[in-house]
């Protein structure tokens, strides 16, 4: 599986730098499982049913959830898809999982930041990065750990 780097920017948000890239699908393998294991954290959040840990069908959305991303982060070329990453010493601290439509809209399927860095600003650069590329911009599917309506256009 090849990755295709499309954008890398470098911040520094309280004396850190961090590293915001876009990438094309398919993704790298390490980077994938890193995504796919901020998303086994978050299934709570993540999933449309928000279920509890202790959900008797837990299990299931997990399941689901995971199978889901990881076939969005494993499209074939010339895939629509797009996985923006924040990365900070190597390790990841959130990802937006997006795709375009025909008519260039750009949906946020998935995103997520670990808890230990959330409302530090994270996800705004992240969803920055997505508004600087795309003149429209929908929120398809539920934010881990943000409770956002996201519809832009004409930017």
């Amino acid at each position: 599986m090849s990755s295709r780097v499309c954008r890398r920017q470098i911040t520094k948000r309280n004396s850190q730098l961090i590293i915001i890239e876009t990438t094309a699908a398919p993704v790298l393998e390490h980077l994938g499982e890193a995504v796919l294991d901020l998303v086994a954290e978050n299934v709570t959040d993540l999933a449309m049913a928000h279920p509890s840990p202790s959900h008797p069908l837990f299990s299931v959305y997990r399941l689901v959830l995971l199978t889901e991303v990881r076939a969005y982060l494993a499209r074939p070329v010339p895939s629509q898809m797009e996985l923006v990453t924040a990365v900070e010493d190597g390790k990841l601290l959130g990802f937006v999982l997006c795709g375009l439509s025909p008519s260039r809209e750009c949906g946020i399927y998935y995103t997520a930041v670990t808890r230990l860095r959330r409302n530090e600003g994270v996800m705004s650069l992240m969803i920055r990065d997505v508004l600087t590329r795309y003149s429209a911009v929908r929120r398809q599917a539920n934010f881990a750990g943000m409770a956002i309506s996201l519809v832009c256009s004409g930017l």
